[in-house]
């Protein structure tokens, strides 16, 4: 997840990113937050903003996409409204003649 590289390929140790994020945590007075807070909100945020979850699988390290759709996939809210609306755009340029009612015939 932490790199000095752009495109990540070389990862931070975790004890790293571990002492560095416990130093920074106790400045701030936030002990409550965990650094796999951190962890779920790249993730999530990522998601949010549309990365493909290959991506944000590979960012995180999971060997599987589905493990990261399965812990990560309720986050995506946005996702599934542009989904919903890139179907209702879909759905609206079919021609009236050719559109079924919910009876099946055509209008």
């Amino acid at each position: 997840m932490f790199s000095e590289e752009p495109d990540g390929s070389a990862p931070w140790r975790p004890d790293v990113c571990t002492n560095w994020f416990g130093r920074l945590r106790a400045e701030l007075d936030l002990n409550h937050v965990r650094l796999h807070d951190v962890r779920h909100f790249v993730a999530t945020a990522l998601g949010d903003a549309g990365t493909n979850i290959a991506t944000i699988s590979v960012r995180l390290d999971h060997r599987d996409k589905a493990t990261t759709l399965n812990i990560y996939s309720h986050s995506f809210p946005a996702a599934d409204a542009e989904a919903g609306a890139l179907i209702g755009t879909i759905l609206g340029t079919v021609p009236a003649s050719r559109r079924r009612s919910p009876s099946g015939s055509t209008t």
